[in-house]
């Protein structure tokens, strides 16, 4: 903290909170009641305005993110917001010479718990996907390591914590023995996979992002689970980021498959659930090096019990 000239604020403007409680610094600033969101200076007709925060869903958009550093919208900086324009042309914001485009949609999200704003998107979809409402909701976060990266599978220490930002799995049960899975992007815009028989899963029949929600119904099977379900997913835990969204994937396919079948994620389950990507060349070549790093990613966003930790995740 002393080196990083005891902050009280993030890079981007928001407090820090349970600094106090650390012993580490003052209590985190409150938050100033006469902030105003860029969309509403633009309902307003535009003008200057200083930055003093940015959004906790814009930090996790990078495009919009790294269009408005451009331009000086930073905590501190001072730009121009244009009036809004016709709907759905966005807002116009300008400095620094340059002007960038902020989509009204991105402006005016509105804050919320992260689990329940991806619950409700997987549970709307399913909804509209399949004219029914989801028999439930499961969901699980990302997470990101203290310490840990590449000492997993070489017998090591680790050190990962869950996330705020989650996956979220719309569930409901088919007596067919067939896995139907569409995720759905921020864009609203469905992807469908092909529809997969839980009795014919093997190495190499499934690919793409498919594998990892086909693997954890290809390892319950060994559990006896044969049951088919319908599967939407929806979610803001970004993806290639080191975050372990995959793992969330997984997590959250397990937790609602198990659910389904009534009942709970057992001792082993988390391990298991990580050795099940069907769908890479190498099949049960790839499936014994996911079993050497399957367990930190999934111990730690997996719930759990003080003093027990499922699978061989920590030394």
């Amino acid at each position: 903290m002393a080196l990083l000239d005891h902050p009280t604020t993030s890079p981007y403007g928001n407090p820090i909170p349970g600094l106090d409680k650390l012993g580490a610094g003052e209590p985190a600033p409150p938050v100033e009641p006469d902030l105003v969101r860029v969309d509403e200076v633009a309902r307003r007709g535009g003008g200057m305005v200083q930055v003093r925060r940015i959004a906790e869903h814009v930090q996790l958009d990078t495009e919009t993110l790294t269009s408005l550093k451009l331009v000086g919208l930073v905590p501190g900086g001072t730009v121009e917001v244009c009036a809004m324009g016709e709907r759905g042309s966005g807002i116009e914001v300008k400095g620094a010479g340059n002007a960038t485009r902020i989509q009204q949609s991105v402006a005016q999200r509105p804050p919320g718990p992260r689990a329940v704003r991806a619950a409700d998107r997987a549970a709307r979809a399913f909804q509209e996907l399949h004219d029914r409402p989801p028999t439930g909701v499961w969901s699980a976060p990302g997470r990101v390591n203290l310490i840990g990266e590449h000492t997993d599978y070489n017998d090591g220490f680790v050190l990962p914590f869950a996330l705020p930002h989650r996956t979220a799995v719309a569930a409901r049960r088919r007596s067919d023995g067939v896995l139907a899975v569409t995720t759905v992007g921020d864009d609203g815009r469905p992807q469908h996979a092909d529809p997969l028989v839980i009795a014919d899963l093997a190495p190499d029949v499934v690919t793409g992002w498919a594998s990892y929600p086909a693997g954890v119904a290809w390892v319950l099977r060994d559990h006896g689970y044969v049951d088919g379900a319908d599967l939407v997913i929806a979610g803001d835990v970004p993806a290639g980021a080191g975050l372990s969204s995959s793992a969330a994937l997984e997590c959250g396919t397990l937790l609602a498959l198990l659910g389904l079948a009534g009942r709970e994620v057992g001792p082993d389950h988390a391990e298991r659930a990580g050795t099940g990507q069907v769908g890479t060349a190498g099949g049960e070549r790839l499936r014994g090096r996911a079993q050497r790093r399957a367990g930190p990613d999934r111990v730690a966003v997996l719930p759990g019990r003080p003093g027990v930790v499922p699978g061989r995740a920590l030394r």
